[in-house]
């Protein structure tokens, strides 16, 4: 089996964010974050490592990427932003949708083990300004 690119784990990720058709824009480059389209989603890898479980048997490769979801509420009188920010938060989960029904994980088409939304998510309601920011990390762990 040929290796995996990071480039193509990333791309994978984007794709499916993409797919959902919620976001504006979506990218792995933000050149200004104060002006983002709304709403927009930003892919970084944030960690990389390599995990051995014993000294017999290979390392695998886990990433960390973090995206960077950005709203606004349109200088709405009557919006509530943090309802902006968890409409974001709650289009972004189903690109992490289990497609191996065995394991009931994300392999982003067969391209890694699993990719899946970890950890907690922080999310700033933007309730002064208008504009939100929620921080949503990935963990994906790559195939052998």
């Amino acid at each position: 089996m040929a290796t995996v690119t990071r480039k193509q784990v990333s791309d994978a990720i984007l794709a499916n964010i993409t797919a959902l058709g919620y976001f504006v824009q979506v990218g792995k480059r933000n050149r200004d974050p104060e002006n983002a389209p709304n709403p927009s989603c930003y892919l970084t890898k944030t960690a990389e490592q390599f995990v051995r479980q014993s000294i017999n048997l290979p390392a695998k490769r886990v990433f960390t990427y973090t995206a960077w979801v950005y709203v606004n509420d349109a200088g709405s009188e009557t919006a509530v932003p943090l309802d902006i920010v968890d409409a974001a938060l709650d289009a972004i989960e189903p690109a992490f949708a289990p497609d191996n029904p065995a394991f009931g994980t994300c392999t982003l088409g067969g391209l890694v083990f699993s990719a899946m939304i970890k950890g907690g998510q922080r999310d700033f309601s933007g309730d002064v300004t208008g504009n939100g920011l929620a921080i949503v990390t990935i963990e994906v762990i790559m195939n052998s």
